[in-house]
């Protein structure tokens, strides 16, 4: 990239961004894009909201290290874990490494929208060194032999460009029998052995999907916070590495977040590095007529076997519409509306309140709560989408945790749970809700905070800036205009699965190392993105 005026005639095309905004690209911390990538350069939906880099391997999930005949396992690991199909990920990978570096060197092949770079997942390593039954079980303490190869994993990864090491503690990460995932029990001297590399090259991130949001811990919440705490800590101290994890609030336990952000203040002002990755908005699963439609009963379950577009002509039929009616708990279908509010049809409203539920909805119209869903399934041809929310649910604890200076915004977990969030347009909401409605952040940090901010966590200096020298990532957005749109429903992965996208308007431009590979929401087909090294 070229800063400055008088750069020359020579460029093949020249951009007119007069009255726009001109950011870097941004760059997100926290995907589990490790399979997507093998089938669509353009990550979707991380294409219509201006990413151009991002992290995979979070959460302790990786599909490298992975031993000859050991795949199966590792793709029902991250389909249990983060609902990503088995069935896809090993026809659509090549699966033509072993270890890390190998696995970042088949990345290279794989032609790419973005820029993308990996974390070394713990479970992936356990298992390759333990073999997977000894790996879960959570008596089972690995010998030093097993630590010393679990170590040189990690090690070869660094090699090899991994931007880190990642871990799972969360009970919530679980293999299809319940049995938490390879590592989740891993002690102290496990932690610290296996994340010496770390320290002895200076370099790599340590991201922890740590256990304070388990629901069996909350009667207990103050001792296993400290534990974690603790250990996190003790994990950035031994490395000097900066330590990342997931930070969500949740209305029920509302001192937590509050301790953890408090805590990570204490600690980073006497030398520890830790950095809680953050949600910008309230987190729920979407509910629609495409996905999750959301009552119960045989009229519904048939309804719920048909396809998209013969789910919206059943409800034409009067019949249909009196059986799926009287279907749910004995035609009342109030209990099941509580707590679904409505994100509209085209412009999404993530500002919804009490009176946006599905159960205010219907009476107000003088309905029962399926009679509205039906109503406006027709009504706007399926495009309706709900959401039913399970985390974040605080307002001004989203506002707290996104102003704290300790925290990095992220958890968007595009290529999870696809068939339920939809999550990775946090950078659109940022500047439209944070920096542009609200002014929660001026733009200047809210730019900040999405771009040179992960960015540099994660060792690449010369991304989320714009400077001579630095790769041309690049956004290019009229700011007054930017809008999230609804999510929907489309069956766009391979085999004919499907997964909930969300488009946006007002991105006019996206460059990636120089080149537009998204114009007018629309992907051009240039597949310039690199995978990103640690250095």
């Amino acid at each position: 990239m070229a800063v400055g005026s008088g750069l020359g005639t020579s460029a093949s095309r020249v951009i007119d961004a007069d009255g726009r905004l001109v950011t870097p690209g941004f760059f997100d911390p926290h995907t589990h894009i490790d399979a997507q990538i093998a089938w669509d350069p353009t990550a979707t939906p991380l294409g219509w909201h201006g990413v151009t880099s991002a992290v995979m391997g979070n959460c302790g999930i990786t599909f490298a290290p992975c031993r000859p005949g050991g795949e199966s396992k590792l793709a029902d690991m991250m389909e249990a874990v983060e609902e990503v199909s088995a069935r896809i990920i090993l026809s659509a990978l090549p699966w033509d490494w072993e270890g890390y570096d190998e696995y970042l060197e088949s990345v290279d092949r794989m032609p790419k929208a973005i820029n993308v770079g990996g974390m070394v997942g713990h479970s992936a390593v356990r298992a390759y060194a333990m073999g997977i039954e000894e790996s879960l079980d959570p008596e089972r303490a690995p010998t030093r032999a097993e630590l010393d190869l679990m170590r040189e994993l990690v090690d070869n990864a660094l090699r090899g460009g991994a931007l880190g090491f990642s871990t799972t503690r969360t009970l919530r990460h679980t293999l299809p029998d319940g049995r938490p995932v390879p590592g989740s029990f891993a002690g102290k001297e496990e932690l610290l052995h296996l994340c010496e590399p770390l320290r002895a090259r200076s370099r790599g991130v340590i991201e922890v999907s740590a256990r304070l949001w388990d629901k069996e811990d909350y009667g207990q919440w103050r001792s296993r916070f400290e534990y974690e705490m603790g250990l996190m800590t003790a994990l950035s101290r031994s490395t000097g590495r900066t330590v990342t994890f997931s930070l969500f609030n949740h209305k029920d336990r509302a001192e937590i977040y509050r301790a953890i952000l408090d805590r990570t203040a204490d600690e980073v002002a006497t030398g520890a590095s830790l950095r809680p990755q953050v949600a910008a908005r309230r987190v729920g699963e979407l509910i629609g007529l495409g996905q999750n439609v959301p009552f119960e009963g045989e009229a519904w379950d048939r309804l719920r076997e048909l396809r998209f577009d013969e789910r919206l002509a059943a409800l034409e039929n009067a019949d249909v519409r009196q059986r799926l009616i009287e279907s749910p708990a004995g035609g009342d279908s109030t209990p099941t509306a509580r707590g679904l509010y409505y994100l509209g049809s085209d412009s999404a409203n993530y500002e919804y309140g009490v009176h946006d539920s599905l159960e205010a909805q219907a009476k107000t119209a003088g309905e029962t709560p399926a009679e509205t869903f039906i109503r406006y399934c027709r009504g706007t041809r399926g495009r309706a989408v709900w959401v039913r929310e399970f985390l974040n649910q605080l307002v001004d604890g989203i506002e707290r945790s996104i102003t704290d200076p300790n925290s990095i915004l992220g958890l968007g977990d595009a290529g999870a749970h696809v068939g339920g969030i939809c999550d990775s347009s946090l950078p659109s909401y940022v500047l439209k809700h944070w920096v542009r409605d609200r002014r929660v952040l001026s733009l200047a940090e809210g730019v900040k905070r999405l771009t040179r901010d992960p960015a540099t966590l994660f060792g690449q200096e010369d991304r989320g800036v714009l400077r001579a020298g630095s790769y041309a990532d690049v956004n290019i957005i009229d700011l007054d205009a930017l809008d999230l749109i609804v999510p929907e429903y489309k069956d766009i992965l391979p085999g004919g699965d499907g997964m909930w996208i969300q488009k946006s308007r007002g991105y006019e431009l996206t460059l990636v190392n120089g080149r537009v590979f998204m114009e007018a929401g629309e992907f051009t087909g240039e597949v310039a993105g690199r995978t990103l090294r640690a250095s």
